[in-house]
């Protein structure tokens, strides 16, 4: 349970986590939580603020984004994130399909 402009609310585990990992005991903290800030039981209302996301995380003066808890996998996932990156890049350069090395294959195999 966590305290939000005066209210008491409810949260999840990967929540609570994020928050104590973000949260600083001495300052108040303005964070966005989508789970939290969308009603995610109205789909019509969800789809349109995911539409502002843009926006919203444009106007912020810090982003951060919680992916969970350490798993082990980190430095290996941000390196495939890498590699994807290259070959998109490329093919907005030429226009031309990439394909993955067997390296890179390899590299991405070890994340299943």
């Amino acid at each position: 349970m966590i305290l939000c402009d005066g209210v008491e609310l409810v949260i999840g585990g990967e929540l609570h986590c994020a928050l104590r990992r973000l949260r600083c005991e001495e300052d108040n903290l303005r964070i966005w939580v989508d789970a939290l800030c969308i009603n995610q039981d109205d789909v019509e209302g969800r789809n349109e603020q995911v539409k502002v996301m843009g926006r919203i995380y444009q106007g912020a003066e810090r982003v951060r984004i919680w992916l969970g808890e350490e798993s082990g996998i980190e430095a290996r996932a941000v390196q495939v994130l890498g590699i994807a990156r290259k070959k998109v890049d490329a093919v907005k350069a030429t226009g031309i399909p990439q394909r993955f090395s067997n390296r890179d294959e390899d590299c991405m195999a070890t994340l299943n």
